[in-house]
């Protein structure tokens, strides 16, 4: 391969950017675990339910971040590698879930006011630069997330069931996308 000015060059083992994406997913959650990390003590001083939330968020996902960046859905039992695209997806959409459970209850609390619990419960919280970047950082996670698990569903083979096609039949192209499905019968230009 040979460098271009002007000109990018994808990386032939990875043609869809999915590792860039991880990478960045990587980045935005530890960023996002990093204010909450910082803003702890803040809200202890608040109350103590406060900052055990603060520091049950940023543990969560800092530890996401970290097993999103080891990937052990990628490899078997005895370290071999396998194709561990269904339970990335699964993990994907679940960090997505969980950081957009942040982000909803962080305009409830700034909207309607913190629900329930707590001396400040039903009193609305100001807006900051801190929490709104927070909140940005994880609102572009929840979108790699997403893209993530899309690119993992579409790396994931399609199973025929026996009234398809008899056997299940597993397959796809040389760098596992475009899942090709088999019935039994041979290709033609309409199902290939």
């Amino acid at each position: 391969m040979s460098y271009t000015p002007g000109i990018r060059v994808k990386n032939d083992n990875d043609p869809t950017g999915t590792a860039r994406l991880v990478r960045w997913a990587v980045c935005l959650t530890i960023a996002a675990a990093l204010v909450h990390g910082l803003n702890v003590r803040e809200h202890l001083a608040e109350w103590w339910g406060y900052g055990v939330f603060f520091l049950f968020a940023a543990a969560a996902q800092f530890v996401y971040g970290l097993v999103l960046l080891v990937k052990p859905w990628d490899y078997d039992v005895h370290g071999g590698r396998r194709d561990g695209a269904r339970y990335a997806r699964r993990f994907y959409l679940g960090g997505a879930l969980l950081n957009g459970f942040l982000i909803a209850l962080y305009l409830v609390t700034r909207t309607v006011g913190i629900p329930l619990l707590g001396p400040a419960a039903g009193q609305t919280e100001p807006f900051t630069v801190a929490g709104v970047a927070t909140k940005v950082i994880e609102g572009l996670l929840v979108w790699a997330l997403v893209r993530l698990a899309s690119r993992s569903a579409a790396r994931e083979p399609i199973r025929t069931t026996p009234s398809n096609g008899g056997a299940i039949i597993e397959a796809s192209n040389e760098r596992g996308q475009n899942p090709i499905r088999s019935s039994g019968a041979p290709p033609t230009p309409n199902n290939s």
